[in-house]
């Protein structure tokens, strides 16, 4: 068992984390460019037995910090478009993350999503958040019902952030008032097959509590922008569906409108149908190690072992 306490107090060393149940043809690509970009930030991946095969990564297998998700499958409630075994997916990661970072003694991290390119050292992302005790991304008004939030790239800094989040996770599937108030809100956005109750909803409601102490890591107008979404154009010049990337060096510039000026992007955040595109927005070409964990993943669902086996 890896001792994470003793790696986060490593100075210039913050610990990036992932969450992953199966293999996909799209994580090569995520851990190749995670490798790159890491620095001396240690990259922990809590997955399963089909993704174990990825090297430069401290696998953690999710089974052993997942203690919180019967409880949490025995009371949820679906209320969304999407699948009952994706929302329950996304919400169940929350709670294996704060088991995982307490169990672990770890105090601050990075979060990223599976579908996000890094393109500068999280210690360098970091360091441009002001005190908060977190930052995630979003656009628009957090007062909102169903604000639009993307925890794909979210900085935990103060540890009982994800406490607390779970609690309002657990908390608000054992009322079954709070759960009726929310079906009557969310029943357009099912019926319109545009959403509804997620673990974004939660977080956005949060984030909204926390006010000045969380963060909002959508700063388009300066360089080390952390992306949305690939496929939302939200001011950048798009192309053909995509924010126009243009590489220099290796490292993503778009060109933003409303300052008519070339920003640096420190991520990209890929999902759905984008996650087929990846590969082509490395910003250089592939080596040994990239080939070697394609080939690994294709083998792998050749045999049938990339799908997930998760709680």
């Amino acid at each position: 068992m890896i001792v994470t306490s003793e790696i986060s107090e490593r100075k210039n060393e913050l610990p990036v984390v992932f969450f992953q149940a199966g293999d996909a043809q799209h994580l090569p690509y995520t851990f190749w460019q995670a490798r790159k970009w890491a620095g001396d930030s240690p990259l922990i991946l809590l997955g399963d037995k089909a993704n174990r095969h990825y090297r430069g990564l401290e696998h953690v297998p999710i089974r052993d910090f997942a203690s919180a998700v019967p409880r949490l499958r025995d009371s949820y409630v679906h209320m969304s478009s999407n699948t009952a075994e994706f929302e329950l997916f996304c919400l169940a990661r929350w709670l294996v993350i704060e088991e995982f970072a307490r169990r672990q003694g770890l105090r601050e991290f990075l979060y990223l999503d599976s579908d996000v390119l890094i393109y500068e050292k999280p210690v360098e992302i970091v360091r441009r958040v002001p005190a908060c005790r977190l930052a995630t991304e979003w656009i628009g008004d957090l007062s909102a019902m169903f604000a639009g939030i993307s925890p794909a790239v979210t900085y935990i800094r103060d540890p009982s952030v994800l406490q607390e989040i779970v609690a309002n996770i657990l908390k608000f599937y054992c009322d079954p008032t709070a759960i009726e108030n929310m079906r009557i809100s969310c029943e357009d956005l099912v019926l319109k097959k545009i959403g509804g109750v997620s673990d974004m909803l939660f977080l956005a409601c949060y984030a909204h509590q926390l006010g000045e102490r969380a963060f909002n890591l959508w700063e388009p107008e300066k360089d080390g922008v952390v992306d949305n979404n690939i496929v939302q154009a939200e001011g950048f010049r798009a192309r053909e569906g995509f924010k126009e990337i243009e590489f220099r060096d290796g490292k993503p510039y778009g060109f933003y409108e409303p300052t008519q000026r070339w920003v640096r992007f420190a991520t990209l955040h890929f999902n759905g149908h984008s996650k087929k595109v990846m590969g082509e927005y490395l910003g250089r070409p592939a080596d040994f190690g990239l080939n070697v964990a394609r080939l690994t993943e294709r083998v792998q669902k050749v045999l049938g072992r990339h799908k997930p086996g998760l709680f």
